[in-house]
This record gives C-alpha cells, structure tokens and sequence, in this order.
C-alpha cells in the first residue's frame, strides 16, 4: 500500500455515466469526476490498504457525514477506510486518486513533484495495509528469530512494477513471468550460524576432516519452520515433503518458490467470483482454485535462487539463466516466460508491455498456465550487471476476484 505522487496519463467516458469518468494513474484505471484532466496532478492511493482518518475527514472522503469536516458533505469511503477495487458500472476503478490540494493540510504542496512517496509524511502515516481481522486472529506470533538460521534469508518483499518502471535502466535483460498465486516457500542448505572461538575451531575441524556442516532449511516467507507443526494452511507437513522432491541440492543455496495446489485436504487459494462480471462466472464457475496442474495434490515452482559465499559473506541471486538450468537439471517447475528482451529505454513500450501481459485480456484474464482459473498477474525480472530486481503487477480482474477484501495473507505478516 503506498501514497504516490502522480499524474493522469489519460481519461474516458463511462457509457450511462454523466458525473464521472476513468482516469488512467501508474497503470491503473481510477474513477474521477469530469473535473480531473490528463496532466492533473495528485496523490494516489493504491488498492490493498486503508487511508488515515484524519485525511478522509479533513476532505470530507467518509459516506458517514457525520465523521467529516463539513458534516452536510458526504463522500464514498466506509468507516474503516479501504481503498478498493470496485466496478461502477462498465467503469472500473483500482484505487483512489485525489487532487494535491488534499494534502495542504499535512505538506507543502509546492514542494511535491511526480514520483514522491507520500505514504508516510514525517510520523504521520497517510495510510497504511489493510490486514483482515481473521487473519490476524488466525496468525500466530511469529517465532522469534533464531539466531543459528540467520544466513537463511527471508523473502523479500516485490515492489509495485508500476511505482518503479522509469527507473529501470536501459540495456537491462528483463524476463516476464507468470506471477502463480500460492503460499511462499523457501529452503536452503547452509550453516548455521555460529560465531567464537570454539564455534571456529568446530568449522575448521569439520572442514579438515570432509565433514559436510550444511543443513538443510525449511521456512515460510517469515518463519523458520520445524516439520509437524501447524501453519496457517493446517500441518506443515507439506513443506517437507516438497524438500524431499526438491532432492539433494548443492550447498550454499536458497530456493525460493511457490507452492500451490492443494494441501490437507483443501486448496492452498481460491476465491469466489461472486464479484465479477457474469462473463467470468461462465467462464471459471462461482469459484476458481489456483491450481496450475497441481490435481488434489502440490506443486513448488521455483522462481528465484540465491547463492551464499561463505568467504566473503555475501550473496548474489543466479541469473534467470543459471536459474533456468538448475532447474531442469533437477526437473524442477518454474512459473511460465512470457517473454524476454533487452530493454531500450523505451518506457512507454514496456508499460504497455506489461499492462497487456498482465491483464490477458482477450482471454478473460485467464491464466497462461491453467486455464481454469484466473490470472494473478505477472513477474517482471529485471537484471541488470549481475544484480537482480523483481516487479509485481496485479490484474484488474484478480484484485477483483480478492473479494475487495485483499491483501496481507498471514505469511506477509508472519
């Protein structure tokens, strides 16, 4: 969730509607009132999280008149805040776009330019992610974390490809992939870490004498798991059992993935289409499994692998290359490529790019890989001098298809 800085690219009509029209804001359709232009400049909120009350009341946003300002004027947003993803009509509207004028009250406006992150404005946080309450009530404290599996590096959080695609610089190899909607796994086979003087002998010792001091990781995007516990998705057994089908792998190295299917007995994500247009319903049912040829079992598809440098304690990720290799050597799954190119520098090219990727929308939005279900979006990896970037883009349909109830699964806030 983040407060952006940005302009309007582009502006339509709405058919039976006079008041309002769709403005094109970083990639995504907002609706506006006829007011807005292509130029205008604004903040942005994104889907997947709440706006602060204060802003709301103080621009007169809550549909409860009686929270804002001007107690006669009455807006759209309900009492939580939510910024949703929502159809009016054959309109559609993918976040909320408001005028910088909203924001005199917490900023110098003159001072803002297109780009500036305005999520959070000294201490005052503008908004915020949205966490269902049943899923904070489901996640557990999250393990403290362990010392010994401290080289075992979490997943990093994928950034908006749509807050970040100018700064992607030209000659850079970008890959687009299928982004698969599952639960994330990760798995190593590193050291532990230990530090001291006994600690080094026991490494040096080990070393001299060809013992192998590596073991073998298993963790969720946060936590480092042991097998027989419960998770968030019931026995975490199934974990394990994609560290058995993964084999024995070369040492120093992560694997991160995602798993989907299905799992004790139910699948990993599913959503119900009560929301979509009826053309959806007809063509995935009332409810779409993400299943991606899994059958009543799982999958992993690995899409990302680091390697640890125990001399110089650093790391590096493969390239999609080196990636792509290890993975067929070992019949290892990962998402589809959908394509792959040098970039010129031409942004406008790669935005539409990616929109036309992402959405897939002369097929419905249905997914590259299974086509009974629905697409989630793409992945677009960029690399770039042997440094490597991920950038999410979400489809419309999906987010819609989320229920307008997105965001934080518990593996995002555990």
């Amino acid at each position: 969730m983040k407060a952006t800085i940005a302009e309007i690219k582009e502006v339509r009509p709405i058919e039976g509607r006079d008041r309002i029209q769709e403005a094109l804001v970083l990639g995504s359709w907002v609706i506006t009132t006829r007011d807005y232009t292509v130029g205008t400049v604004g903040v942005y909120f994104s889907t997947e999280g709440i706006i602060h009350e204060s802003f709301l009341k103080e621009n007169n946003l809550f549909k409860d008149a009686s929270f804002n300002k001007d107690q006669k004027t009455s807006g759209f947003f309900e009492d939580n805040g939510r910024v949703k993803t929502l159809k009016f009509g054959k309109g559609r509207s993918d976040g909320f776009f408001a005028k910088l004028e909203t924001l005199k009250a917490y900023v110098d406006i003159s001072k803002l330019k297109v780009g500036d992150d305005v999520s959070k404005i000294g201490d005052f946080e503008l908004c915020t992610r949205y966490i269902k309450q049943d899923v904070l009530k489901d996640a557990k404290n999250p393990t403290p974390k362990q010392k010994k599996f401290a080289l075992f590096l979490e997943h990093s959080d994928t950034e908006n490809f749509w807050y970040n695609s100018k700064r992607i610089p030209t000659g850079a190899k970008i890959y687009i992939t299928e982004k698969l909607h599952g639960t994330s796994g990760r798995y190593a086979r590193l050291p532990l870490y230990e530090k001291g003087f006994f600690a080094n002998l026991k490494r040096k010792v080990q070393k001299l004498l060809g013992l192998d001091y590596h073991k073998y990781m298993v963790g969720s995007r946060r936590v480092v798991l042991k097998n027989n516990e419960d998770g968030f998705h019931g026995k975490n057994d199934f974990r394990f059992q994609v560290l058995d089908d993964l084999g024995g792998f070369p040492k120093n190295l992560i694997i991160y993935g995602e798993i989907v299917g299905n799992v004790n007995g139910r699948p990993i994500m599913s959503h119900s289409l009560s929301e979509l247009p009826k053309e959806y319903k007809n063509k995935f049912g009332d409810t779409v499994t993400y299943n991606y040829g899994a059958g009543k079992g799982h999958k992993f598809y690995v899409y990302r692998i680091t390697e640890y440098d125990e001399v110089k304690d650093t790391y590096r990720d493969y390239t999609y290359a080196e990636t792509e290799g290890l993975c067929k050597l070992n019949g290892w799954d990962m998402p589809l490529k959908l394509t792959e190119f040098v970039y010129n520098g031409d942004v406008n090219w790669l935005e539409a790019k990616v929109k036309e990727l992402t959405e897939n929308e002369k097929n419905l939005s249905e997914s590259y890989t299974d086509p009974k279900t629905i697409l989630e979006g793409v992945v677009v990896r960029i690399e770039v001098e042997r440094k490597t970037t991920f950038l999410k883009s979400k489809s419309f349909v999906f987010k819609l298809a989320e229920g307008l109830e997105t965001v934080a699964n518990v593996e995002e806030i555990s």
